[in-house]
């Protein structure tokens, strides 16, 4: 299972779930968590190569998408990039 945006809030919660329902999985975020204890593949949302790739790579049957820009906050002065982020992404 491929856990996006595995090193934000709600992704590492989902991926801390499915790990203890001994679930094989794989994060993919724009930057790691030292205590992170499962593969990960440091990438942008956004770069369709490296997903396909992990995709690849790790078999991947499932995606759980959690990545994104979470708040108003991030990058306010750059609405078009929270939207290519959040839309594209997805």
């Amino acid at each position: 299972i491929l856990v996006t945006g595995s090193n934000g809030l709600i992704g590492k919660a989902v991926a801390q779930q499915l790990l203890r329902q001994n679930r094989q999985i794989v994060g993919l975020d724009l930057r790691h968590d030292s205590d992170v204890t499962f593969p990960r593949v440091e990438a942008d949302l956004n770069d369709l190569h490296q997903i396909y790739k992990t995709l690849s790579q790790f078999d991947v049957g499932y995606i759980l998408h959690c990545g994104g820009v979470s708040g108003s906050m991030l990058l306010q002065d750059n609405p078009p990039l929270v939207c290519q982020i959040n839309i594209m992404g997805t």
